[in-house]
């Protein structure tokens, strides 16, 4: 599905640059409500508004700075883009840091434990309104309508997010990251190089596969599969050969009208079943369990494996520019969904719905937030032409030149002088793939990926064989349902990120310890989640 074209082009960039880093106020901030209910009309002094905001207002953010930007700056608020932000609004900008990006979400909850909340800050959207309740945040209603014009336009012009967002009680809790495109940015790759010498192609069964993986073990002497416990069991062609995309609403999803919980069904043993074969035949790295993700991408760069699971800028582009440095014949190549047997479509795919509140990358404003109307107006600029353009292609003559009326990035950015990646190199003038959180304002199919072999092809690749349904994403729930869910939820999660583990290392039985699994799910809450989930479903099919 792609938005309305005149607002959809300004209005997902806006999320970007507050759902990257969520933000906030200094510990001594008093305590403000949200604007006084809105009457529907603008007063003369609103109509008037226009940036930059007097009186230089200040906007605390949190965040951490992602290794990716880090190749150029240690803050945000030194970077082009930002400092550019700040003069065209007139906004002060500044973030509170977690102590490194592994740290960050433990210190944001000791933040939020300890009620010195920064003005604005990003979570999933479907927790938004428990952060409310809880006091942490404000309801967005009237800031929506008095401060935030672009923002409601772009709501008034395409219902179907206006819907997504909404809670059951009609009010607007966050603000989303919207993607202008439904595409796939995470899938397999494999090294295309390593298929060439062996005279092979990307297989299209799962059992093609096994005997592909198999060759190359025994040819270069490493385990093919190189990756992190949650890129290999979450994404790829393997996990999708045998269940929905588990990345999409954290292993939920709907099916024939049910809501279901992916690691609870058969699909889901089954691909248990062929990881643990195939990691006792040492087909996957022996310590993936453990591998960070530094040591990841060093480790498949040096050829130490053959294939891996990640997203096409911070895995496969990253990865392929420092192996090619010492490589000139490296080279990755995307793979689908693999099929069960030979003659079978491939069942499921991945891709990204234009709004996904269940992801980590909403935006909310804080009951600590002094100045409401600065963090709205500031968030709201993102959603205009201007603030689009700035965060998606950064400064013109410098990161992009327009071209027969298009946006073009330029040779700083695509042949970097200093070397840098593509990705690395677009850090300082927007804050698109880089910053901490990935996601897409508006996908640059002329450049994104152009300097990488094979890393446009992908995102047609990895939606290419099989379906996915956004259904479960566009559910909404009552502030009772949201509260009782988020009691089971993470203890939920975590069973299964420690059992899958065990399963695939023997230390749990597939066979004979899979009723247990799903009896402690259970225990832990599993039905009455997805009695919840399957509630909100029904409401949602009833209104179609």
């Amino acid at each position: 599905m792609k938005l309305k074209r005149i607002i959809a082009l300004f209005a997902t960039v806006a999320m970007m640059a507050t759902m990257l880093f969520g933000c906030g106020t200094p510990a001594d901030s008093k305590t403000t409500d949200a604007p006084a209910e809105s009457t529907g009309e603008q007063t003369t002094e609103e109509k008037e508004f226009s940036y930059p905001m007097e009186g230089n207002p200040t906007v605390e953010i949190w965040g951490s700075v992602s290794s990716v930007v880090q190749k150029t700056f240690s803050r945000h608020e030194d970077r082009p883009v930002f400092k550019k932000l700040m003069e065209d609004t007139g906004i002060e900008l500044k973030w509170r840091y977690a102590s490194s990006e592994e740290n960050q979400k433990t210190e944001f909850e000791f933040m939020i434990a300890g009620g010195n909340y920064t003005d604005i800050f990003s979570c999933a959207g479907v927790d938004a309104q428990q952060y409310y309740l809880d006091g942490v945040t404000i309801k967005l209603d009237d800031v929506i309508d008095q401060y935030m014009p672009n923002f409601k336009a772009l709501l008034e012009a395409n219902p179907e997010i206006d819907q997504a967002i909404k809670a059951e009680d009609g009010s607007y809790y966050y603000i989303p990251l919207i993607n202008e495109e439904v595409i796939a940015t995470a899938g397999t790759f494999v090294r295309k190089d390593w298929l060439d010498e062996m005279g092979e192609k990307v297989p299209e069964t799962i059992d093609e596969w096994h005997d592909l993986l198999v060759k190359v073990k025994d040819k270069y002497g490493v385990a093919p599969i190189l990756g992190r416990a949650k890129e290999l069991l979450e994404m790829g062609t393997f996990a999708l050969a045998y269940c929905p995309d588990l990345s999409l609403a954290n292993g939920y999803y709907v099916e024939d009208g049910k809501a279901i919980y992916i690691p609870a069904t058969e699909g889901y043993r089954d691909f248990m079943r062929t990881m643990k074969q195939w990691y006792e035949e040492g087909l996957i790295y022996k310590d993936f369990a453990s591998l960070k993700m530094a040591d990841w991408r060093a480790r498949m760069a040096n050829g130490e494996g053959f294939l891996s699971n990640g997203y096409i800028g911070s895995g496969l582009v990253n990865i392929y520019n420092t192996g090619v440095a010492a490589n000139p014949e490296f080279e990755f190549v995307a793979a689908p969904t693999a099929s069960l047997k030979k003659g079978e479509d491939a069942k499921y795919c991945t891709g990204s719905a234009v709004v996904n509140p269940t992801a980590a990358n909403a935006t909310v404003i804080t009951t600590k937030c002094e100045n409401v109307e600065a963090a709205a107006r500031y968030i709201d600029y993102c959603f205009s032409e201007a603030g689009m353009m700035l965060l998606n292609y950064g400064i013109e003559g410098i990161s992009y030149n327009m071209v027969d009326g298009k946006p073009i990035y330029t040779d700083l950015i695509l042949k970097n002088p200093q070397g840098l990646a593509v990705n690395e190199a677009k850090a300082p003038y927007m804050d698109n793939f880089a910053g901490g959180r990935g996601f897409i304002a508006k996908f640059n199919t002329t450049g994104q990926y152009s300097s990488t072999p094979n890393a446009l092809e992908a995102v047609d690749v990895y939606s290419s064989k099989g379906e996915i349904d956004h259904t479960i994403v566009m559910l909404t729930y009552t502030a009772e349902e949201t509260e009782e869910m988020n009691t089971y939820i993470s203890d939920i999660t975590k069973c299964v990120t420690n059992s899958r583990t065990k399963f695939i290392l023997g230390t749990m039985d597939i066979e004979n310890d899979w009723d247990d699994f799903i009896d402690e799910l259970n225990a832990l809450g599993l039905e009455k989640v997805l009695a919840i989930r399957q509630a909100a479903l029904d409401r949602y099919l009833a209104r179609q």
